[in-house]
């Protein structure tokens, strides 16, 4: 179903596209600085240990937001990470007059500000139409240009030191809240991409819209006529509100019995659809809520079908003058664990490809860039020679905003192709570091192009991965945050898996290369 993109949509998209730029850029430039930082404190061996400070603890801040701080207001989370994101910065400024693991610390915090902010506002966007991810990937990709290319400019063309950029950018901590608080326009249920409700029948993960309303309503009598032999089991899942206005959220917490208002012009065979999906009760559970469909008979036509499902079905008691059918199941609750093994099952596959796009990417934009020009390459007369780890950086992210901003062209969902590509990526890079194939200032330009592409794939598995998770009709809205921060989980993990990498690679087979 298509969604419509009034000024609303636009004014949002803008916002989060905002919110990616900035919850991303401080992150960029620290990688961009990592080897100007490194060698400050002549610790070039120790390049991987800053990458590694800059998203290892954002794992840990992945978590706590995932699993202990789903039912904390979303505003109070995204101006905390705003403060964090503000003492971070101004640890690293200052960090030059204290010492070197001073500012490992206050790139941990950095890096914690961009992996929570990234984690609650991806949650966030639940609410949101879900191409909406668009806006806030595309911002992301921005931050990596944006981010690389402020550094290149303020250090290599004005030459600003690390201590005067990282002041310049604590403003953007302030512009971050503002927007939030006042650009964004808050969710309802009308900015999903559905404009009517859904219900899983079963256990087979079948939609169907039948445009059901779910109320709150008292618990009722049950007044059934089957006899235990002729029903089967069956169980019927209610998952999201409709749109309307009156329709309130339901919560697993409550007892209920939703209502499922079925639209005018139903027909028999839709009748009995239903009432094969809902009526079955099997003879092993026990009768403790009631899950009643109350069909409308507001023509002629429905009334007929009503008579004639009556007739069909004379085991079923129709009362209440508008045609009440009744079933109840009985549903243990599930605990807190057995929820994140069962999210985890519906999103495993596309966060593992995450995952692995992100550790070749960084091996091959980190670790093999910072040893992909031979010896001497710094005293090079080519300023682009002298500047190629400044570069390579520029243009992986270039490649990173062009793909994350590109959704609204084109969406592929064999993101295990672009898995693969990635890791053919790795290995080329890997042996450039070692073997030095490409070098001087015609073959820097060629791996400037080659950089590019690597930023694509990964920009690419990003934005589409996340779409999938948000836009999947199987997965149930109220798990839908939870699947992504599971999504966004894996990426730490192969960011941190790519530093350890870089780190060994550095002090062992690439050690004198």
């Amino acid at each position: 179903m298509g969604i419509a993109k009034d000024g609303f949509y636009w004014r949002n998209w803008i916002a989060f596209w905002i919110l990616g730029t900035i919850n991303n850029f401080s992150y960029v430039v620290v990688n961009s600085a990592a080897q100007s930082l490194a060698q400050s404190f002549d610790a070039s061996d120790l390049l991987g240990l800053i990458l590694w400070a800059n998203i290892a603890f954002g794992f840990f801040a992945r978590i706590i937001n995932a699993f202990f701080l789903e039912r904390i207001p979303y505003t109070y989370r995204v101006l905390a990470n705003a403060v964090l994101m503000g003492l971070g910065m101004a640890g690293v400024a200052i960090s030059i007059n204290i010492g070197f693991w001073f500012c490992l610390l206050s790139i941990v915090i950095t890096g914690i500000a961009s992996s929570f902010g990234e984690s609650v506002l991806l949650g966030y966007m639940k609410g949101y139409p879900s191409e909406i991810v668009n806006g806030w990937s595309s911002g992301t990709g921005m931050a990596g240009v944006a981010g690389s290319m402020s550094y290149i400019l303020l250090s290599g063309v004005i030459q600003l030191s690390n201590r005067d950029i990282f002041i310049i950018l604590l403003p953007l901590c302030v512009v971050y809240c503002v927007v939030f608080l006042w650009m964004l326009v808050k969710p309802t249920s009308r900015d999903t991409d559905n404009g009517r409700s859904r219900i899983l029948f079963g256990s087979g993960g079948d939609w169907t819209d039948q445009s059901f309303v779910f109320k709150k309503i008292p618990k009722i009598d049950l007044d059934m006529e089957m006899s235990a032999s002729s029903v089967p089991y069956s169980r019927v899942h209610p998952l999201v509100e409709d749109e309307d206005e009156d329709a309130v959220n339901i919560h697993e917490e409550e007892s209920f019995s939703p209502i499922m208002m079925m639209e005018a012009g139903s027909t028999l065979s839709s009748l009995d659809h239903t009432v094969n999906q809902v009526a079955d009760i099997s003879e092993r559970s026990s009768l403790v809520e009631s899950q009643v469909p109350i069909f409308s008979e507001s023509s002629e036509a429905d009334k007929q079908a009503t008579q004639q499902f009556q007739d069909k079905h004379p085991e079923v008691n129709i009362h209440h003058s508008a045609s009440v059918l009744t079933s109840t199941w009985q549903e243990e609750p599930e605990t807190k664990g057995r929820r994140y093994v069962r999210t985890l099952r519906l999103v495993w596959w596309v966060s593992l490809n995450l995952a692995l796009v992100y550790f070749f990417e960084y091996v091959a934009s980190v670790g093999g860039s910072d040893k992909a020009q031979p010896p001497g390459s710094d005293t090079s007369p080519s300023w682009w020679v002298r500047n190629a780890y400044k570069v390579l950086a520029f243009c992986y992210q270039l490649g990173v905003l062009i793909s994350r901003s590109s959704l609204g062209l084109f969406k592929i969902r064999r993101v295990e192709v672009i898995t693969a590509l990635q890791g053919v990526n790795m290995v080329f890079w890997l042996l450039q570091a070692k073997f030095k194939w490409i070098s001087g200032p015609t073959g820097v330009w060629i791996l400037f192009a080659i950089m590019v592409y690597v930023g694509l794939l990964g920009g690419a598995s990003y934005v589409n991965v996340f779409y999938l998770i948000l836009h999947d009709k199987t997965t149930p809205d109220k798990d839908r945050e939870l699947c992504v921060n599971w999504a966004a989980i894996f990426i730490n993990l192969g960011i941190t898996a790519a530093s350890v990498f870089i780190l060994i690679m550095s002090n062992s087979f690439l050690k004198n290369d």
